[in-house]
């Protein structure tokens, strides 16, 4: 038996004939498979660009796009031999294997990081100062249209480009009020998601500078007295989630924004060793995080590979 998603088009499934019973609800379809045909191929074939866009040019669109059976007939694949089928199906599958170990093996990591940087920063005997003893507000504008490289928060990726996280810019064609951050500047974003209760602080690494909306705190740290790196992976923890939900205005979580004073924001207690015990952390943590973005780089290849071989095999 096969299943396709219905609001997300063309997500196919292969359910285990084994298996007798399952719920059907109204978001998914149910394909009881040819003989001929294998469903490991039908399952690979539905990951191809020529079946996604049959199947969004031939959805019914309401308020959410909805593949029907009606669309699902006007659908045109060509299959070959059974024999073909199984092999095209089982040279994918071991690539899908790879691509699963990979996203474990990045997973791992992940968790790695996490808890070595609890373990580090739990034994740091330092004194806790101010975030306004280390740094200074950026307020400066955009107002000489210095940058047109406007900014959003990833979790992942830190400070990037509109343009590369969203393929487009949403903001404002008016960029002169936006505050111009330079390279090693932090943000910190008041919205707040079920990952980031509290917002999340990242600093601009990848460009010489970029804008960045109003609606953001924005600092610059002293780099006579803070490693940018180091402060950084301390914003990584949840050591400064307390202050937060001590200064937020409890009940005004207004528009998924959390509400406070800047003036309250720099009172932030920050974790202060000497710059030298700073540095020899944040490279510690550095070498972790470069593997796991060198296994981000693999995982992401073998993404690539997946796809070219979907539209050299389907044909």
């Amino acid at each position: 038996m096969l299943v396709t998603g219905v609001g997300t088009i063309g997500q196919m499934y292969v359910v285990p004939e084994t298996n007798k019973f399952y719920f059907k609800d109204g978001n998914v379809i149910w394909f009881k498979h040819n003989p001929n045909v294998s469903s490991q191929f039908i399952k690979q074939l539905f990951s191809t660009n020529s079946i996604i866009t049959q199947l969004h040019n031939n959805a019914s669109i309401t308020t959410v796009a909805t593949y029907t059976i009606d669309g699902a007939k006007k659908t045109i694949a060509f299959i070959p031999s059974k024999k073909e089928q199984d092999k095209i199906a089982s040279f994918l599958a071991l690539i899908d294997q790879r691509i699963a170990i990979q996203n474990k093996v990045i997973e791992d990591y992940t968790t790695l990081e996490k808890e070595i940087q609890h373990q580090v920063f739990s034994r740091i005997n330092a004194p806790h100062v101010p975030l306004s003893s280390i740094s200074e507000r950026v307020s400066e504008r955009n107002s000489a249209l210095e940058s047109d490289n406007v900014l959003t928060i990833s979790a992942r990726e830190g400070l990037v480009s509109q343009l590369e996280f969203f393929n487009k810019s949403v903001a404002s064609e008016n960029l002169s009020n936006y505050y111009l951050l330079r390279k090693g500047d932090f943000a910190y974003n008041k919205s707040y998601s079920s990952d980031y209760p509290w917002g999340a602080i990242k600093h601009l690494e990848r460009y010489d500078t970029g804008v960045l909306s109003p609606l953001y705190f924005c600092f610059r740290p002293n780099k006579e007295i803070v490693d940018t790196r180091y402060l950084q992976f301390f914003f990584d923890t949840k050591l400064w989630h307390k202050h937060i939900a001590d200064i937020a205005v409890e009940g005004a979580r207004n528009h998924g924004l959390l509400n406070m004073t800047v003036g309250d924001f720099y009172t932030m207690p920050i974790l202060l060793p000497t710059l030298k015990v700073q540095k020899a952390i944040a490279e510690k943590l550095s070498a972790i995080r470069r593997k796991k973005v060198a296994e981000e780089s693999i995982y992401r290849l073998f993404l690539q590979q997946k796809r070219y071989l979907l539209e050299k095999l389907f044909v």
